[in-house]
């Protein structure tokens, strides 16, 4: 894969993070072993997305365990792309 794209990808997935993040949208993060963890974005940085669940837990999920994000917001993803 080129450099290039791969920091593009991960350019649009830090936007809509923190579009996700600034609106407090609960989203659902599924990790590649199929393991989902609803919540919402605390954080977001290069390597790590700490995840808040609806009642109060926080996990930190590294990026690249990350397959699929859902329940995201129409308008920050065109606002990323």
């Amino acid at each position: 894969m080129c450099k290039l794209f791969k920091k593009e990808k991960e350019n649009v997935f830090r936007e809509v993070m923190d579009s996700a993040k600034r609106t407090r949208q609960v989203i659902s993060v599924y990790v590649k072993n199929g393991y989902r963890i609803p919540g919402y974005v605390i954080k977001v940085d290069d390597d790590t997305v700490v995840i808040e669940s609806v009642n109060g837990d926080i996990q930190m999920v590294r990026i690249d365990a990350i397959s699929t994000v859902s329940g995201i917001d129409r308008g920050s993803v065109a606002m990323a792309i």
